[in-house]
């Protein structure tokens, strides 16, 4: 059976998830297609430009190359986020499903040694009512995971102490970081950044280095947005990643076609494509934009963008941001020994094949 790759950002995995409870519901869905009123900072982070450049290949750009290749400049924006004491951003994500839009607002904190911090926050249907939320939180040993979801209910107080009730459903979920690492370490399995990728924990040093043993990326550009400079990269899975999706036929074919213009056909869920834009001083990955080439003309539309705004380097960071209490009456389920279990299996299977 043929697997999807990590797609490296869980956030589009909770948020298709958060539409289908929204649609079971019964909600009336508001319009969501204008960008919200606290989005305007993030036209300078790329977000008007590649709206504006998406039926564009890397080949039709008018910028100039630059003189790094793409996976130097990777490496690069790895060690200096590696380097720093602190990230603090704050998160604007769009995501597109089917003819749906959603924009979802966050936070985004990032500490030593695997310390993360990560929100999002999604308001649908009439009178936003409709709430969605997601929150990592990762001390380096445990990641903790919390998808809320539900509608607003406004209950009348009755004045006898009784419980309110919210109409929000919560799921907790935790992930002994450290014991299923030293499990993929003993079986010898996996690039480190890949399975950093896969539980969610990292940050966006290991969704770097995840795109960058997933992508063949072209040619780094110079590019300014809103009279900032950007690098810019643009890249399509490998040949390893598209095994899973194209029979040899098909990857020949590939290997043969020169035409960046032509991608194969993957399922509808699956981008194609993806565009990075670092800050030109710090390397910081601004904006990563995963794409789709519209089959009739083929142009590039927005699967999933992910813009970091208001970033901030190096500041102090209260060691208790990463500390995580699951809420009484909420019980987590933890998912260790099921990472641990394929890992196991998969080991399995790569001796039964030798």
């Amino acid at each position: 059976m043929k697997k999807a790759p990590i797609l490296t950002v869980a956030v589009f995995v909770a948020i298709a998830a958060i539409w289908l409870s929204f649609t079971a519901a019964g909600a009336q869905t508001a319009s969501t297609d204008g960008p919200p009123k606290d989005a305007a900072s993030s036209v300078a982070d790329g977000s008007r430009s590649a709206a504006n450049r998406d039926g564009k290949t890397e080949a039709d750009s008018d910028e100039l190359p630059v003189a790094i290749t793409a996976s130097e400049l990777l490496q690069r924006a790895r060690y200096r986020i590696h380097g720093y004491r602190s990230v603090k951003a704050n998160l604007i994500e769009t995501v597109v499903i089917g003819d749906r839009r959603f924009r979802a607002n966050g936070t985004y904190l990032q500490g030593r040694d695997l310390q993360l911090k990560m929100s999002l926050q999604l308001r649908l249907g009439k009178e936003g009512k409709f709430r969605a939320s997601m929150l990592q939180v990762c001390d380096g040993q445990v990641l903790w995971t919390s998808h809320s979801s539900g509608r607003e209910v406004e209950t009348p107080d009755t004045g006898d102490g009784s419980e309110k009730k919210s109409g929000i459903e919560r799921r907790i979920t935790r992930r002994d970081v450290r014991q299923i690492l030293r499990e993929a370490a003993r079986h010898n399995q996996r690039h480190q950044c890949l399975l950093f990728a896969e539980l969610g924990v990292g940050g966006i040093s290991e969704l770097l280095g995840s795109l960058e043993h997933t992508m063949a990326f072209g040619k780094v550009r110079n590019e300014q947005i809103d009279g900032k400079p950007f690098l810019v990269v643009q890249g399509r899975w490998n040949i390893d990643v598209l095994k899973n999706f194209l029979d040899e036929q098909e990857l020949e074919e590939l290997r043969s076609n020169t035409d960046a213009r032509q991608l194969p056909r993957l399922p509808e869920h699956m981008p194609d494509m993806v565009r990075l834009y670092f800050d030109r001083d710090s390397l910081f990955p601004r904006r990563v934009l995963y794409l789709k080439r519209h089959r009739s003309t083929n142009s590039l539309r927005s699967m999933l963008s992910l813009n970091f705004v208001d970033v901030v380097l190096n500041a102090p960071v209260d060691e208790n941001e990463f500390n995580f209490v699951p809420p009484d009456k909420v019980f987590p389920l933890d998912v260790t020994p099921k990472y641990i279990q394929q890992i196991r299996d998969a080991a399995n299977r790569a001796t039964n094949r030798n």
